[in-house]
């Protein structure tokens, strides 16, 4: 995601808002399990109904792995 916002500022001239949601839609399509999980629970649904599951990287404590293993490539620091 850092690699992404440098491009779009440099080559691409976005301002922060277009990075910024350029940023979450990249996060929303490399974990898009996350934000599935999140918005049922919002609704008071539980995600097990639909097979989703809690251990993923942002519930086991794995954002900061790299992408290739498994985590968010430093995601923690932005859901903080």
């Amino acid at each position: 995601m850092w690699g992404l916002s440098k491009y779009l500022v440099v080559e691409k001239n976005y301002g922060v808002e277009q990075v910024r949601e350029s940023a979450l839609q990249w996060l929303r399509f490399i974990h898009s399990d996350y934000y599935v999980i999140e918005e049922l629970k919002s609704r008071g649904i539980n995600p097990a109904r639909y097979g989703l599951s809690h251990e993923n990287p942002c519930y086991a404590g794995e954002c900061e792995l790299p992408f290739v293993e498994g985590g968010c490539g430093g995601m923690g620091e932005l859901k903080l």
